[in-house]
């Protein structure tokens, strides 16, 4: 990199130029930029979560044990899937600390938009407050059922969950996890950066690089 900067620079940069660029660069230009790649709309949206390991530890009591423990991300996503073309494309992202609920990341991701899919998640999604605001994008919600049952009988949570479909949820939920597997089979599942706001952009670009493979295949 340090070589080819006298290409696009006037004065020769080194790592640390890039790096101290790079985490100037704010979340929301980077889930901007994600979105930027789409271009077409899907017929299923897919939404899913997963930890992203670090080399940063911090310490944590257990049990009134202390030690030190690696801290994790989270990597929220909601994909936009395209069953006659297998196209899968990333519609929205989040980065946030591990104790994000999967839910809560998919409604700020879901929050604000419009479209007439199917919205697929597991039990994880089935949440009184992801269901209003499915609902309310105008998504036809086919989370799976929880284990908790429905508490609130008249809420858009217990229209919905009578009419979910076990047999598309089974046909379409691993879909999202090729997106996953695709940067785990890269090694891009772990970021070394110390400081919080690096790890999220770290994070987010793995959503940047799917996405632009994704438009170079179509």
């Amino acid at each position: 990199m340090e070589l080819e900067a006298t290409l696009y620079l006037p004065d020769k940069a080194d790592h640390s130029t890039f790096q101290r660029n790079y985490e100037k660069i704010s979340e929301e230009y980077i889930e901007r930029l994600i979105v930027s790649f789409v271009d077409d709309t899907f017929s299923y949206w897919i939404a899913d979560s997963t930890c992203i390991s670090t080399k940063v530890r911090v310490e944590r009591t257990v049990q009134g044990t202390r030690n030190k423990v690696k801290l994790r991300d989270k990597f929220h996503i909601v994909i936009g899937y395209d069953p006659p073309n297998h196209r899968t494309f990333i519609l929205g992202a989040k980065a946030s600390d591990e104790h994000m609920s999967d839910s809560q990341g998919a409604i700020k991701i879901v929050n604000g938009k419009q479209s007439t899919a199917y919205f697929l998640g597991d039990s994880a999604y089935n949440t009184y407050d992801l269901h209003a605001i499915v609902k309310e994008a105008g998504l036809f919600a086919q989370m799976k059922p929880d284990v908790k049952g429905i508490r609130k009988s008249l809420s858009v949570k217990a229209k919905q969950t009578k009419l979910f479909s076990k047999n598309l949820y089974k046909e379409l939920r691993g879909i999202v996890e090729t997106v996953f597997g695709g940067a785990t089979n890269a090694g891009l599942m772990l970021t070394y950066a110390k400081k919080e706001h690096t790890r999220r952009l770290d994070t987010l670009m793995l959503a940047v690089r799917h996405n632009l493979m994704a438009s170079m295949r179509s």
